[in-house]
């Protein structure tokens, strides 16, 4: 009975550090664009590489480095996606943000983070009037 407990043991041993090795064979996702440092004036498409094994992706983008700090647009927390792109159509604050990436299979298991990269927004450009050119409005007398 004790030799059956033992095998059990290893077995069960096994099956867990397989699993383990299965979720770390699946590689950290290649960040393509924007660049390490981007220096952008409104957010653009987040691309990465596609990770052989992957069933699906999660992207983080945060205000800190801590991923602890949401912002306008992305969900608190990694969001799950099957594509290798993503991008946000809200504005947000001129800063510094950070974002990263990580494969995951379809069992869940999750492959490493990406490299973390900066990303550097800065809209600083004043708006120039398209119309009236060279008239005064006075609103509401002289509309």
């Amino acid at each position: 009975m004790r030799s059956l407990t033992a095998i059990l043991a290893v077995a069960a041993v096994c099956l867990c550090t397989a699993g383990q090795a299965a979720a770390r064979t699946l590689r950290a996702p290649g960040l393509q664009s924007p660049g390490n440092g981007a220096n952008v004036e409104s957010l653009p498409a987040f691309t990465w590489t596609g990770v052989a094994g992957a069933a699906s992706y999660q992207f983080e983008f945060s205000a800190d480095k801590d991923f602890s700090s949401a912002v306008q647009g992305f969900a608190e927390g990694p969001i799950p996606l099957t594509t290798t792109a993503i991008t946000n159509d809200k504005s947000i604050p001129n800063g510094t943000y950070y974002w990263r990436v990580r494969a995951l299979t379809a069992k869940d298991k999750v492959g490493h983070w990406s490299r973390l990269r900066t990303l550097h927004k800065n809209w600083n450009q004043q708006p120039i009037l398209l119309s009236p050119l060279g008239t005064t409005v006075n609103w509401p007398s002289q509309p």
